[in-house]
């Protein structure tokens, strides 16, 4: 507890520290919204966060960026697009990731089934229909931000990255803003696709075992999609950002092993981790709490 000492004032008690004091690794819980529909029961009361850096180069000055503890749902990463002049994007997805169904979703606060827009004049939301063997559509759902304490929505920092574009859309990269986003193939420490660099190295990763991922029980019980390997004490797959360079509808992921591999970007049997970055100057609880998570206070 630090106490504020001003001349002639009263000394207030400051409680709590900043978000900044945190160690990568440490972790902040998020309550979910729970007024409307199902949203805690698919997602859990509280979304566990983790410090993946501070300060990172490239991101915002003096921030923290988190990225979910764990898988917090299996979604597709782009529907399949049944007007595309493109075979591949036609029946398998879009690889392009500023024109991505999951990008749009996490940056949405808007209502249940009023997130998607179309992005391009081929684009189609992520229906029953337009994902991998039906599994786990979500065009009906709210858009992610409209799930989330308005505290903790209020705080995000808008953040500019860098994502690969494949030979079908001319290569090279592009930038893009937002205030959720996958992380790249370079950020979690594999090889610059295409030998470009997607931001820099995020401290919490250094191996395959610092990739794995462990879907949420939420995760596991909602997913219409089942598998004996997809459980809470397992590691499963989870979506890059980056695009496979060489291909219109390949996505980078990482696999159950921490290791590298591609996938249909339609797939929606594919966990998502988000990524965010606050204010280091935030303040959050001065303990954790007896699940072992720091909150954020008022």
């Amino acid at each position: 507890m630090i106490m504020n000492m001003s001349a002639g004032a009263n000394i207030q008690p400051v409680v709590g520290k900043l978000l900044s004091t945190l160690n990568v690794g440490d972790t902040l819980e998020v309550p979910v919204v729970s007024d409307w529909q199902d949203w805690p029961s698919r997602f859990g009361a509280n979304i566990v966060w983790k410090v993946a850096d501070k300060n990172h180069a490239g991101y915002p000055t003096d921030s923290v960026t988190l990225i979910t503890d764990k898988i917090i749902q299996i979604m597709a990463w782009d529907a399949k697009e049944p007007n595309n002049s493109n075979s591949n994007r036609k029946n398998n997805g879009n690889n392009r990731h500023i024109y991505s169904n999951l990008l749009q979703w996490l940056n949405s606060n808007a209502t249940a089934g009023n997130w998607y827009s179309p992005k391009h004049s081929a684009d189609a939301p992520p229906t029953s229909a337009n994902v991998y063997n039906n599994y786990n559509e979500y065009d009906g759902w709210a858009g992610f931000l409209a799930m989330l304490d308005p505290k903790f929505v209020t705080e995000l920092l808008d953040t500019t990255l860098t994502v690969v574009k494949s030979s079908t859309d001319g290569g090279g990269y592009e930038t893009f803003a937002a205030k959720m986003f996958l992380a790249s193939v370079t950020e979690v420490g594999f090889a610059n696709e295409n030998e470009i660099a997607e931001g820099a190295l995020l401290a919490l990763f250094s191996n395959n075992a610092s990739r794995i991922a462990y879907p949420t029980a939420e995760c596991a019980s909602n997913s219409e999609y089942t598998d004996s390997n997809f459980t809470t004490s397992n590691g499963w797959y989870w979506w890059l950002r980056t695009p496979h360079s060489s291909s219109p509808h390949y996505v980078r992921r990482v696999n159950t092993d921490g290791g590298q591999d591609s996938f249909y970007a339609y797939g929606g049997i594919h966990g998502v981790r988000p990524l965010c970055n606050l204010p280091g100057s935030l303040r959050v609880s001065e303990s954790p709490n007896a699940a072992g998570n720091y909150t954020l206070l008022d």
